[in-house]
């Protein structure tokens, strides 16, 4: 038996059939990699349901930064329907909702150090609650409890005339004698809880 015929194994291509294989194989990983960046591309140049905004403000000395999608109404309700009572839901949409802060502050007696936290809700009819986390960059749709800060109750305001109601939702920070207010409001309600800067 000759040399070659000792190296020849039965069913692996040979010659012609081994160079048709690998151009075969290689195109198909081109169009494989071609379609794929096609569609992250399509992805990113779709506009988004929800803008995604960073908002400033000053209050008591501290520098606040909120970057949240901020999701519309657009008809539906809100509070105990796209938003469920009792189950946790980050207010937002797309990324993580961050609030990033120059100076350390209490809110409602919790102590959240200077830098950046997403901020999630355990919204209930009557008590509903602000969650802190120290994750962030995490999407929207995925919360780990273990990494939470901490956990504080809010006020609730109803807007009761069309024109105080929110159609997109909203993060405000208002200073007042003490330091200040963090406002979640949207639709008919207005969520708070005030804090002091340390």
């Amino acid at each position: 038996m000759s040399s070659r015929a000792r190296h020849w194994l039965p069913g692996r291509p040979t010659g012609l059939a081994l160079v048709r294989a690998v151009l075969a194989l290689s195109l198909l990983v081109a169009v494989v990699l071609v379609a794929g960046g096609t569609a992250a591309l399509s992805a990113r140049q779709r506009p988004r349901m929800s803008p995604h905004e960073i908002h400033e403000f000053d209050a008591g000395g501290c520098h606040f930064t909120l970057n949240y999608g901020r999701p519309s109404k657009r008809g539906r309700k809100i509070w105990g329907g796209l938003v469920p009572w009792g189950h946790w839901w980050m207010p937002g949409a797309d990324e993580a909702s961050i609030i990033t802060t120059s100076k350390a502050i209490a809110l409602e007696g919790l102590v959240v150090p200077a830098g950046s936290h997403t901020l999630y809700m355990l919204p209930d009819e009557s008590a509903s609650e602000l969650v802190v986390s120290n994750e962030v960059g995490q999407f929207h749709t995925q919360y780990h409890p273990e990494r939470n800060l901490g956990q504080v109750k809010l006020a609730l305001k109803h807007l009761n005339s069309p024109l105080e109601q929110v159609e997109e939702m909203t993060f405000t920070v208002e200073p007042d004698a003490s330091g200040g207010r963090l406002t979640l409001s949207w639709d008919d309600r207005a969520y708070s809880a005030s804090f002091v800067v340390r």
